[in-house]
């Protein structure tokens, strides 16, 4: 519902031939993005746990992150594959997206953290720590 508003935003700041608003993206679609992407920026005011950054890691493509939801786990995970910025901050945000392409051997290994990191978001794992959650609340209620 906001595209309208955000076409015209980018058009007046005249980035209209670099920002795409292509909207949502689902199997073959999503894979074209994906494959054809350098870094994946999700500039939000709130976000839980975004499932793209860890689709984007997968593929081995760095992230960037306003600094909501889980993005500081995110972070941690892919290290130098995931940078954070304040909600906002523009100029910031413009700076990363800049200092992760500029350097073509800190950017491989950037692409090799995001992978590495996204590794540890499986399923499996993603289960087993809610049910490790799980246990340790059930334990420290049965010890009251």
């Amino acid at each position: 519902s906001h595209i309208d508003a955000l076409i015209k935003i980018s058009t007046s700041l005249g980035l209209s031939e670099w920002v795409i608003f292509h909207g949502p993206k689902f199997g073959a679609e999503k894979e074209v993005l994906l494959n054809n992407a350098a870094v994946m920026v999700l500039p939000s005011r709130a976000e839980g746990f975004p499932n793209v950054a860890l689709e984007a890691g997968c593929v081995g493509i760095p992230v960037v992150l306003s600094k909501v939801g889980a993005a500081e786990d995110i972070r941690h995970a892919y290290g130098s594959g995931a940078v954070i910025f304040e909600v906002n901050d523009a100029k910031m945000l413009a700076h990363i997206i800049e200092s992760v392409l500029k350097n073509v051997e800190s950017y491989a290994a950037s692409a090799k953290a995001a992978a590495n990191g996204a590794a540890l978001f499986t399923p499996q794992r993603m289960c087993e720590a809610l049910v490790g959650i799980y246990r340790s609340v059930t334990l420290s209620r049965t010890n009251l």
